[in-house]
């Protein structure tokens, strides 16, 4: 099939193929995740499960050995370890690579769910997490302020926090730091011996008041009331007047004549500083796939709304940047734009160079720019992201794309050479030529593809490498068989050949090339000799 003769012959079709290649490219482009690395399948899990005060013995009899067990029985795993220290248990789960690890993930989480019932009582619920490279903090947050710290914890957990997980695209906010607020009750042991009572019986005794029960309904009319049981603690007053027990039937006991209630704050874990002070330290995850450069622009504009809230309270309070990944991932994206840039411009000038003619060059170059964009297209339902993996696949691929142009283009000049005319000598030195140019393509294609289909982890993060540089070759040969020659076949006469007549082409650009030409002509007559 002559698909030069068709390009040719349907000029506007051709035209319109091309600009529908470009605008739905550049779509393609502007819709993609931007992230600093490709989002890679690795099907490792890992489960932990803290169960505080417990020996490191019992976490590995009670708590790590019933989730093995359990875990053993998934297929396509490769091994599972674990860590029993004490009060928690540390399990990681490796499975084939093939292994979709979002599905693995799951079937995880079912079989942790089915070993739950062998599990203490007051072991806390296992946290399932896959692991995932990208999934990190794409920005950190730090609060600080004149505030207590229970207060500043809490404007952290139930205003802020939750205007931040409203920002588009935002997975999770955890914080780092300060200390929630914690009634504890401090039972005297002696006190407990005298009245024979547990620790036990008097937490279950608290818990049990402690809690808002439904009482039932009434109709009244075509209304109905439900009725609720308030058991909900409003002061530490009222948890000290709890009757735990009748000692000897007779006389009750309360909580407060066991031991002691105090308002203080929960056991600090981790600590935060900013420039000396104490702080909080807010922690910001993004949804998997999503633009990070568009989700941190969103968390940005949230903090300034948040600072102009927070400004005007009793107790003034400032929300911080302190670290912002995004703007590491745009300096190294545009660093890698910049890279393509300077390699379109310097093979734009070696190809006017060795081609010697202003209008073939221009010709050729138009090839770059619509294979590039184009491939987005390709990229985008690959449900690939902009990375410095694929851009880096795309900078690679700016050299080979103009190696389809530049051989129809010569062919065709060549003719042109000849005494054919223009049209005449795109549609046959493209045909003559169709099939070293599909040659020629389809094995840059065959040594990339490979490189996509790798195991392992490094595979993983060549994938979109590999497939990048073909999906741009394709775009190129496509663009080379149609857009090259229509243009040639209208841009191209015979007299384009011989010299400008131009006085200062001729005396700058004009002299240069003329040069290198004599320079070729000399290798030429070494080569031959």
């Amino acid at each position: 099939m002559n698909i030069a003769k068709f390009s040719i012959r349907h000029t506007t079709l051709t035209v319109s193929l091309m600009l529908v290649l470009i605008a739905v490219g550049f779509t393609s482009f502007k819709s993609m995740g931007v992230d600093l690395f490709p989002e890679a399948n690795i099907p490792v899990v890992s489960v932990v499960t803290v169960y505080p005060g417990a020996a490191a013995s019992e976490i590995e009899t009670l708590v790590s050995k019933p989730l093995e067990d359990q875990i053993a029985t998934i297929s396509g795993l490769k091994h599972v370890t674990s860590r029993s220290l004490e009060g928690v248990s540390q399990i990681v789960a490796e499975f084939k690579q093939e292994m979709d690890v979002r599905r693995v993930e799951q079937e995880v989480k079912d079989k942790v769910y089915l070993a739950k019932k062998n599990l203490p009582s007051d072991a806390e619920e296992p946290l399932v997490r896959r692991f995932d490279p990208t999934n990190l903090p794409i920005m950190t947050l730090a609060i600080s302020g004149n505030m207590k710290p229970t207060d500043l914890y809490d404007l952290v957990e139930r205003v802020i926090k939750v205007r931040l997980e409203q920002v588009n695209n935002i997975g999770s906010v955890e914080i780092v730091g300060g200390r929630k607020r914690e009634i504890q009750i401090l039972l005297d042991r002696d006190k407990l011996a005298k009245k024979e009572m547990s620790v036990t019986q008097v937490a279950a005794q608290i818990s049990a008041s402690g809690e808002n029960i439904p009482s039932g309904k009434v109709l009244v009319g075509s209304k109905e009331l439900v009725f609720r049981g308030l058991g909900e603690f409003d002061s530490i007053a009222q948890i000290s007047d709890i009757v735990v027990n009748l000692f000897g039937n007779e006389i009750p006991t309360n909580v407060g004549s066991l031991g002691s209630i105090q308002d203080g704050m929960v056991e600090e874990k981790n600590r935060a500083y900013l420039q000396g002070s104490h702080a909080l330290f807010l922690d910001i995850y993004k949804q998997s796939g999503a633009n990070t450069i568009e989700v941190a622009t969103g968390v940005r504009k949230a903090v300034v709304a948040l600072n102009r809230d927070l400004s005007s309270q009793k107790d003034p309070t400032k929300l911080d940047i302190i670290i912002d990944s995004s703007r590491i991932i745009h300096q190294n994206i545009v660093d890698v734009y910049e890279t393509i840039t300077i390699a379109i411009i310097l093979t734009v000038i070696t190809v006017l160079f060795f081609l010697g003619s202003v209008r073939n060059t221009i010709i050729t170059a138009l090839s770059l720019p619509v294979s590039l964009v184009g491939a987005f297209i390709a990229m985008h339902l690959g449900g690939f992201t902009v990375n410095i993996i694929s851009l880096l696949g795309l900078s690679l691929a700016v050299g080979l794309l103009v190696d389809d142009a530049i051989v129809v283009i010569e062919n065709i000049h060549r003719r042109i050479h000849a005494g054919e005319d223009a049209k005449s000598a795109a549609d046959k030195g493209t045909n003559e030529i169709q099939m070293s140019v599909i040659s020629i393509t389809m094995v840059v294609v065959s040594v990339f593809v490979p490189v996509a289909f790798m195991g392992g982890m490094v595979g993983e993060f060549l994938k979109q490498f590999g497939l990048t540089i073909a999906f741009a070759m394709v775009v190129s040969l496509f663009v080379s068989l149609t857009l090259i020659p229509m243009l040639s076949a209208y841009f191209l006469t015979g007299e384009q050949a011989q010299k400008s007549s131009n006085v200062v082409w001729d005396r700058t650009v004009g002299a240069l090339l003329r040069a290198f030409e004599r320079f070729q002509e000399i290798l030429e007559r070494a080569y031959a000799a």
